[in-house]
């Protein structure tokens, strides 16, 4: 159960009993996103650090919500843990991609393809050549298996 669970109950008997908590449901917010930031950017980095940029995004998204509703910029750190999310997800990708193409996989082989291709281009990297060599491999199974 997180905060905001309690502070809709919290709310819900308030105004049963006709009670204003309005102050004290800002107070508490305020100091709840404030204090879950950084343990949310700190997931966002670990999930970026191993190459699992999906659930590094998941942090981010979260995280985002958390720092508008707390008035807080983090826009520099959310920049920082998506490059290193991004660049160490892209060999991750690659290789189930590559993985795929050596064992026929074409739809899966695509998918890990253009997932890597899709973060390569949010830090502008060329992985043209490095997909190029997938399709080949790809190209090279299907030749040898007919």
């Amino acid at each position: 159960v997180n905060m905001e669970s309690h502070i809709e109950f919290a709310r819900k008997y308030a105004r049963k009993v006709g009670k204003d908590i309005s102050q004290e449901v800002e107070k508490i917010e305020s100091v709840g996103y404030k204090n879950i930031i950084p343990v949310e950017l700190s997931e966002a980095e670990k999930n970026a650090r191993s190459g699992d940029a999906k659930l590094m995004e998941s942090y981010i998204e979260s995280v985002k919500e958390h720092a508008d509703k707390a008035g807080k910029d983090i826009s520099q750190e959310v920049e920082k843990i998506e490059k290193i999310g991004y660049t160490n997800a892209i060999p991750v990708e690659l290789a189930e991609a590559e993985k795929c193409a050596k064992s026929g996989k074409e739809r899966n082989m695509n998918a890990y393809a253009r997932r890597a291709k899709e973060y390569a281009d949010k830090i502008e990297q060329d992985i043209s050549q490095k997909i190029e060599k997938i399709e080949k491999i790809y190209n090279e199974f299907k030749k040898n298996s007919k």
